[in-house]
């Protein structure tokens, strides 16, 4: 595969803005052996794109890669990117995917890894948000597809995964387990849980120096009655715990089919999600030597929502179907707690008023004195969305009320409205019925190859896992 994108720049504005040009090469396979028992899929791929520099600047400076962060250990820009510069006009790099399975019988393997250099781009021929990246999973499953006294299918999946960044740093790991059965009166029941192990994170500062992340758990549940029946009743709570905070979710859905062709679902979902550190602003301090002069503050975020999902489902003829969605909801978000990382890849942190510095709520946001020596007077925001710095004994301010849409650089919808819900592994595709039929376990798509059909991961588009982690609250959206 060959493709290009080229573009003709008049305006001074744009240029500083879009790439001129892009180009990218790919190469793929898919080979299957012993019966179709055996798969191996792969591909490779490379990328350039050119522009002013200011333009390539902004790539440089995006989150897919964070070319600028001070601790960052900076490559060369030879054949492949690798390093910052600001009067760089071209950038170039690759990215490769390999996947090995066994996907015949009643045990069923993968082990895959995934490659994306730090010069990597492709997001004007394709779509990735994430580079930087040496990422690796192994998934092990056994079935059981023959009644027995206690259910008549059960699946368990034991693995794990974990991925480093091209600096050496450990920015993933985690190990998996997961369970279902279908009971004897076609009840599905199942759980799956992960243990997320402490880890670096080279995207929570935005920018800043590497910091640490604590490891923790996260866990989903599943019940369902017999989807085949006029009326059918499913639950999906979801409960995790890292860094001493805990979130939870839960929904009730309540499954009407009047007549073999239709089937109406509705029924609430509230979440309260929780994260110990989500980054709010960053301001410069000479003194914060340690984290490479800025001070990086980061809150307690807690947001909860309460929706009602509707579906309805009309099959009208094998190529002419109906489907409306409606999901009215009330969301709430807000900060505490604020605190700053003490040094980088470190869990220590300070947060202000408790063990270090002092903080004081003014009109449309905080006064902050980082250092807690109040050798000068109190400054107070003069807008709920901006920041100052003034020295580094001088308290500075900074522009969040404690509310998501007072706080700036924070998407609200950044973290998305169900992060936790986004990690289900779903039923199988082969046994799932009615509404829910369409989803499944990210990845169970080339594990399971025997119920499902097959879908090769692009290195252009999101990371590959079996049994995906739980989006993170705690590093900014790719």
């Amino acid at each position: 595969m060959v493709t290009s994108v080229v573009r003709d720049l008049h305006d001074s504005t744009l240029r500083t803005q879009l790439n001129s040009h892009s180009e990218a090469v790919g190469i793929e396979t898919n080979l299957w052996w012993a019966r179709r028992t055996w798969r191996f899929m792969g591909h490779l791929d490379y990328a350039q794109v050119a522009g002013d520099s200011q333009a390539i600047l902004r790539l440089q400076r995006s989150s897919a890669r964070y070319f600028h962060r001070p601790d960052r250990r900076q490559g060369s820009n030879g054949l492949f990117t690798n390093a910052y510069d600001p009067s760089l006009t071209t950038m170039r790099g690759y990215a490769g995917y390999g996947r090995l399975s066994k996907e015949g019988g009643n045990w069923l393997f993968e082990a895959s890894t995934m490659v994306k250099s730090p010069g990597f781009e492709a997001n004007d021929v394709a779509f990735n948000t994430q580079v930087d990246r040496v990422w690796m999973h192994a998934n092990l499953l056994r079935q059981f597809t023959r009644p027995n006294r206690f259910a008549r299918t059960m699946v368990f999946i034991a693995g794990g995964q974990q991925a480093y960044n091209y600096s050496g740093d450990l920015v993933d790991r985690q190990v998996q387990a997961y369970a279902e059965f279908t009971l004897l009166n076609y009840w599905d029941v199942g759980g799956f849980v992960m243990l997320n192990l402490p880890r670096d994170d080279d995207q929570a500062t935005r920018g800043g120096p590497v910091v640490r992340r604590a490891g923790g758990f996260n866990s989903f549940y599943m019940l369902s009655t017999d989807s085949r029946k006029p009326v059918a009743f499913s639950t999906q709570p979801v409960f995790g715990c890292r860094d001493g905070t805990c979130w939870a979710g839960a929904n009730a859905t309540v499954t009407l089919r009047p007549a073999s062709n239709i089937s109406v679902s509705v029924g609430p979902y509230f979440s309260d999600d929780r994260t110990r550190s989500w980054y709010v602003a960053s301001i410069p301090d000479p003194t914060a030597s340690a984290m490479y002069g800025r001070r990086y503050v980061f809150g307690q975020l807690r947001q909860r929502t309460l929706e009602l999902d509707t579906r309805l489902n009309v099959t009208f003829s094998p190529t002419l179907t109906l489907e409306l969605f409606l999901q009215p909801l009330i969301a709430s978000a807000g900060y505490s707690k604020f605190h700053e990382y003490d040094r980088p890849r470190s869990l220590q942190r300070t947060t202000y008023g408790v063990n270090g510095g002092s903080i004081a709520p003014v009109e449309g946001g905080y006064t902050v004195d980082p250092d807690g020596s109040g050798r000068q007077p109190r400054s107070s925001c003069p807008t709920r969305t901006s920041t100052t710095a003034r020295s580094a004994a001088t308290p500075w301010c900074g522009g969040s009320s404690g509310r998501l849409d007072a706080v700036p650089g924070v998407d609200p919808g950044a973290r998305g409205r169900r992060a936790a819900q986004r990690l289900r592994p779903r039923a199988r595709p082969a046994r799932a019925r009615g509404p829910e039929a369409h989803q499944r376990l990210p990845g169970e798509d080339e594990l399971l190859a025997g119920a499902v059909g097959s879908h090769q991961p692009s290195a252009v588009g999101h990371q590959p896992s079996a049994i995906s982690h739980r989006p993170s609250a705690e590093a900014p959206p790719g």
